[in-house]
């Protein structure tokens, strides 16, 4: 866990109280439920919570990002205009 200063600590308790109060004025049990899935998420560490401003993805998308890597690392590359040509049309090309 981070250390927070009291500066920060008094922003995050305030965060938690406006969510808090948001949550009890809900009456959409739908909108509960995705609040329960997201909790089970982050209690089960299948969330990126370390940097909330970046999207946490997927084991499939981590291999396929570790894949890569792993390709670029022994020269498995393709040129630019050779990976325009593969992707192009789901670049708009």
């Amino acid at each position: 866990m981070h250390t927070l200063d009291i500066q920060q600590t008094n922003s995050l308790d305030s965060h938690k109280l406006n969510i808090i109060q948001w949550i009890e004025t809900l009456d959409d049990f739908a909108i509960i439920k995705q609040l329960e899935e997201f909790k089970t998420r982050v209690s089960t560490n299948t969330i990126n919570t370390t940097n909330s401003d970046k999207k946490a993805i997927s084991k499939a998308e981590q291999q396929s990002v570790l894949k890569g890597i792993e390709d670029a690392k022994n020269g498995r590359l393709n040129s630019h205009s050779e990976a325009y040509k593969i992707y192009g049309k789901w670049l708009g090309a």
